[in-house]
């Protein structure tokens, strides 16, 4: 299709004078088909008759850091609408707003395509931190076979943090205050790339007491080179070379930025070594742990290869593996602590008490309000308030 001369791609890195050329042409309805990112959603058409989203679950979608701020899947939904055209939306696993809508989904039920390892089994510890006993002889029966690993982990460096034992401080990059990564030999922003030296007393009370504290994905491949000495192990994450080794441990990015859907890489492992870690953040992280699980499961079913899904919480992923399940289950949980999509959410920041007062007394007097807040004890608007 790209070879076609009525056919084209918009980006962001498009240049100017072809991103005008090609917003002109697709108004004018001489090209057919346009394949582009977020800001596709906003461009006016002569005529659609379909409009696909892809990833359509992904929060990348939903714009509120810049102007202008609007989210693709209601713009898409407008266009659809306005041109009587059909809207499909595809990703590997559907959203909560899709039960609150009505729009019901294929279920998605694969609790036959993966292995699960609970973590908790004494019997799984190799002594090798996230290297299951099961893992080991999974990489072994890919390697023999001749064949890839796939390590999914998305922590950078050899721990997550460096913390004083003493006082609990965290030491932070001087340049721009973000906690660094702990490399081998010393530490770096994943925000500035400042680099610097571990400090070896801790700046707040002065102890020598620094440890780093959790893992990462560096200390796992140096597990990893130690259990399989005679196979090369690779690190892949932002900013690093695609590496052609036979094990390698991937964060994010891979997903992100290099992985092709339409390609074999010769994987027979795919492995996510901590499922547990995509269940912490905001309220959303059980469904976007939900959909990093069945990408994986795809990604395996699509190389014809082995997934294996460690965790502590084996209860938890096989309630997952039944999305509609999984998706009746979150929302009912939404409800009951009047989160979004059921509960409208709204950030806002004012400088004054009384002024927070305020707005939370003029919120509750809207109809069908429910105002939920933690900071106020008094809804009572002042006295000297009149308007």
């Amino acid at each position: 299709l790209l070879a076609e001369p009525a056919s084209a791609v918009l980006h962001g890195k498009t240049k100017l004078p072809i991103r005008a050329s090609l917003i002109t042409n697709w108004r004018r309805g001489q090209i057919k088909l346009l394949i582009g990112t977020r800001q596709s959603a906003l461009l006016p058409a002569k005529k659609l008759g379909l409009i696909i989203i892809t990833q359509s679950s992904s929060d990348d979608y939903r714009i509120t850091d810049r102007n202008p701020r609007f989210d693709v899947r209601l713009a898409t939904q407008l266009q659809a609408d306005q041109h009587n055209a059909r809207l499909i939306s595809c990703d590997h696993f559907p959203r909560v707003e899709n039960q609150i809508n009505q729009i019901f989904s294929s279920p998605l039920i694969l609790s036959d395509q993966i292995s699960q390892i609970d973590l908790n089994d004494k019997q799984e510890w190799s002594g090798q931190p996230m290297v299951s006993a099961s893992l080991i002889e999974a990489i072994q029966e890919a390697l023999q076979s001749g064949q890839k690993v796939l390590c999914s982990y998305n922590r950078k460096g050899v721990a997550k943090r460096l913390q004083c034992a003493n006082c609990g401080h965290l030491p932070k990059c001087g340049t721009c205050g973000n906690l660094p990564i702990i490399r081998l030999t010393d530490l770096i922003c994943s925000i500035c790339a400042t680099e610097m030296w571990p400090p070896k007393i801790c700046p707040a009370c002065g102890s020598t007491k620094l440890k780093n504290q959790g893992l990462g994905n560096e200390k796992i491949a140096d597990g990893l080179h130690q259990l399989f000495p005679n196979n090369t192990v690779a690190i892949l994450e932002k900013g690093q070379a695609v590496p052609n080794s036979q094990i390698l441990v991937a964060t994010e990015y891979y997903f992100s930025g290099v992985h092709e859907p339409f390609s074999k890489k010769n994987f027979g492992l795919v492995a996510e070594l901590c499922f547990d870690h995509h269940l912490s953040g905001n309220f959303r992280a059980r469904e976007q742990a939900g959909r990093k699980l069945f990408r994986l499961i795809h990604l395996a079913r699509q190389q014809r290869a082995k997934c294996l899904i460690q965790t502590w919480s084996p209860a938890e992923v096989k309630l997952m593996l039944d999305s509609t399940a999984f998706l009746k289950d979150e929302l009912n949980l939404r409800t009951r602590y009047h989160l979004p999509p059921v509960y409208d959410e709204i950030h806002g920041r004012v400088s004054e008490k009384s002024q927070r007062a305020i707005i939370l007394y003029e919120l509750r007097q809207l109809p069908d309000s429910e105002v939920i807040q933690t900071d106020i004890d008094s809804y009572a608007p002042p006295r000297d308030y009149t308007s």
